[in-house]
């Protein structure tokens, strides 16, 4: 699914170029937390190592990682909501409405967007996410 980032890299017995996602328990593409770790993994990277030019080359894919995950907010409260099944990487552990894991990732990610955008100089999409993230910690 386009924005959803996978799990896995697919199952060697099938086609992992083509099939991602081999894991077949719970539906990933509606897993909160895989899409808000890319996007602290990228800043935690630019972070320890400075490079502007690899914030530069991930940073459109990390916009397109937290739209993604912005519509589970269906409350535009600025947290996003679980949906009553495993929907992230414990995925025995199902949890509805708001929850300390997948909300805390979701607001660090967005904070760490805020941060992205003010590091690359995109001062208007900063205040948009930190807006979220401000509402979202009400």
């Amino acid at each position: 699914v386009a924005g959803a980032v996978p799990h896995d890299l697919g199952n060697p017995g099938d086609d992992p170029w083509y099939k991602v996602n081999s894991y077949n328990i719970q539906p990933i593409n509606a897993w909160k937390d895989l899409n808000c770790k890319f996007v602290l993994q990228v800043y935690r990277d630019y972070f320890l190592t400075g490079n502007k030019k690899f914030l530069w080359d991930c940073f459109s894919t990390c916009r397109v990682a937290i739209e993604y995950v912005a519509r589970f907010d269906t409350d535009a409260d600025g947290l996003i909501e679980n949906q009553g099944f495993p929907d992230q990487t414990y995925d025995t552990w199902a949890a509805n409405g708001a929850s300390a894991y997948s909300g805390g990732l979701w607001l660090t990610a967005l904070a760490a967007m805020g941060a992205m955008c003010r590091v690359l100089g995109k001062e208007d999409e900063a205040v948009q996410y930190e807006a979220v993230w401000q509402r979202g910690k009400q």
